[in-house]
Order: structure tokens, then C-alpha cells, then sequence
């Protein structure tokens, strides 16, 4: 008996990449692990607003800009 092989489009995930999901799961984690927030909607609000702040882009803190270090 034959086996056949499914094919896909995309090539296997490295397991040392990470995605942006990831990135943003590890940080909701450090921060509620943090502040010792372990209910769900506690870590759902963190969860957006670490979201949020990723989507934004990088930013650099205003003493780092005003020092002309930014």
C-alpha cells in the first residue's frame, strides 16, 4: 500500500522563528506575571493593550528623544 504525501504551499515552520502572535503571547505573559494578574479578564486587558502598542510600531521614550539619543 502506497502512502500518499499531502503537498502544501508553504514549507515547514522553523521552530526558532517566531511569529508576531508569539511575540505579543510571550509579552501579555511577562506583564501578567509581572503584576501577578492571573484572571482571565485582567490578562485579556493587557493582551489588547500589548496588542495595541505592536501594532503601533517602536517607539522611543521622550528622555531619549529630548537627550537627542532617539
Amino acid at each position: 500500500m502506497k502512502v500518499q504525501r499531502r503537498v502544501t504551499s508553504m514549507p515547514p515552520r522553523d521552530k526558532a522563528a517566531k511569529t508576531s502572535d508569539d511575540r505579543v503571547a510571550e509579552a501579555v505573559d511577562a506583564v501578567c506575571d509581572e503584576l501577578g494578574i492571573t484572571d482571565r479578564r485582567g490578562r485579556a486587558l493587557i493582551a489588547r493593550r500589548v496588542t495595541a502598542a505592536y501594532l503601533s510600531g517602536p517607539r522611543q521614550p521622550l528622555n531619549l528623544v529630548s537627550a537627542g539619543l532617539g
